[in-house]
């Protein structure tokens, strides 16, 4: 604890903390998430080692998400900020998160006493959270989030029934709409359940309706599901992976948010924020492999280039960017530090929807004789490892602080891992040895 609350969560201040059961792979450092234009911090679980370094204690807190609140602001609200983050994570995730206390204070301390030990991962990595305000995809996601947190079968899938119940109130229409998107599903399990419906020649969305959300909503007359009777219980089970799938493509195709399958499918991440920078308009003639002229080329903001999960470095920060030219589907876009000592080229293929980067032929570190060249050669060629080593590639604009493009980890072929990544070392430490030399001197 003494170790976690430092920095910026040791701001006094008035803090809201879930304290969570999730089966959410959880960071095992402090990690900030942007969310809503909200900062929020994910706490990794934390315990006190016994000093003769024997068995834990029982003070292990709980895995938390905090946020602290404006002046003024209600702790409700960030009851709501919390909620909508955790509902959007599990949408992404396809996993739960149960808040299983809420805490705060001047300070943001989780609760001790957790049930179980979490899923750790040292790289929590999730670019893609919607983060819509509207209220009915918001019930869409809430509820979404509590089918998959719940332990009671049952009550699973009446979760997930109620996704479908925000657009459609009637049944009948409900039962329709089962029907008519049988076919969206892409589950296996579900997959395997609407071909056992059918072979018993049931309607699949009368048999859903009715000895699903019917029979667990409803009590005292047929059909009821009996929370004793372990053939229904076990019908329920085998139910809900298609239950399941049904709401994930109502989520899709009536609330329009996107799961992180689709997200992958579409590919549209790698050149998102530029299609806003250079305009429907042009990226339109752009894809039509046109030539685009320079009198009708936009200006572009500072660009830094980022690596996922890795601190800035400095050469290739706050870069002057300027499209050089514009042809057959691509964008050719020219980065230069202010200084004028580093060099990269991004390829922005609208046609192909990809950023092409060529780390080795088109990262240019200038050498103008003096010890900053070398210096900022260093951190170039740190950077060049770091990518090789599966590094993801992100853009930012460096005025407004938002992510414009990325792409999925580098991964080399057909390449000596451990002979070309003593290759970049070698180099790396030769140059720092110039740059040693030439501060000397």
């Amino acid at each position: 604890m003494n170790e976690l609350i430092t920095g910026e969560l040791a701001v006094n201040g008035n803090w809201v903390v879930a304290n969570l059961d999730t089966q959410i792979p959880w960071p095992n450092n402090l990690t900030k998430v942007t969310f809503c234009k909200r900062t929020l911090f994910l706490l990794p679980p934390t315990s006190t080692a016994m000093p003769d370094g024997g068995p834990l204690p029982s003070n292990e807190t709980y895995p938390c998400v905090a946020v602290m609140l404006s002046p003024g602001e209600q702790f409700d609200n960030g009851i709501l900020i919390i909620s909508h983050f955790l509902s959007s994570l599990a949408w992404v995730e396809q996993r739960g998160a149960r808040v299983e206390y809420w805490s705060g204070g001047n300070l943001p301390r989780p609760m001790g006493g957790r049930p179980r030990h979490p899923t750790y991962t040292q790289q929590f990595y999730c670019p893609y959270l919607p983060d819509s305000l509207e209220q009915r995809t918001r019930w869409a996601l809430a509820f979404y989030r509590e089918g998959l947190s719940l332990n009671h079968v049952a009550y699973q899938c009446l979760s997930f029934f109620k996704i479908m119940n925000i657009f459609l109130p009637a049944g009948p229409d409900q039962k329709k709409w089962m029907n008519d998107h049988l076919a969206d599903v892409s589950d296996q399990r579900a997959k395997e359940r609407i071909a056992l419906i059918e072979a018993q020649h049931q309607d699949v969305g009368e048999y859903l309706y009715s000895s699903g959300r019917c029979a667990i909503a409803h009590a005292g007359a047929e059909p009821t599901a009996d929370p004793e009777d372990p053939a229904d219980i076990r019908r329920l089970g085998e139910d809900l992976p298609l239950v399941q799938a049904l709401a994930e493509v109502a989520i899709e195709q009536e609330f329009g948010i996107k799961s992180a399958s689709t997200v992958y499918r579409e590919h549209l991440y790698e050149l998102e924020g530029f299609h806003e920078v250079i305009r429907a308009p042009r990226v339109a003639r752009i894809k039509t492999l046109a030539s685009i002229g320079p009198g009708d080329w936009p200006v572009l903001p500072r660009l830094s280039i980022r690596l996922a999960y890795h601190d800035a470095y400095e050469p290739l920060d706050k870069m002057n960017a300027r499209l050089i030219k514009i042809d057959q589907g691509i964008a050719c876009v020219e980065c230069t530090a202010e200084d004028g000592l580093t060099q990269l080229r991004l390829n922005l293929n609208f046609a192909l929807e990809r950023m092409q980067v060529d780390i080795i032929g088109e990262l240019a570190s200038r050498d103008d004789g003096s010890a900053l060249a070398v210096q900022a050669a260093v951190k170039v060629g740190q950077f060049k490892l770091d990518y090789f080593k599966n590094g993801i590639l992100e853009v930012w604009n460096a005025d407004t602080g938002r992510m414009l493009a990325r792409c999925d980890a580098f991964l080399p072929h057909n390449v000596d891992m451990s002979g070309t990544i003593a290759s970049f070392e070698a180099a790396i430490q030769a140059t720092q040895k110039e740059a040693s030399k030439r501060t000397r001197s």
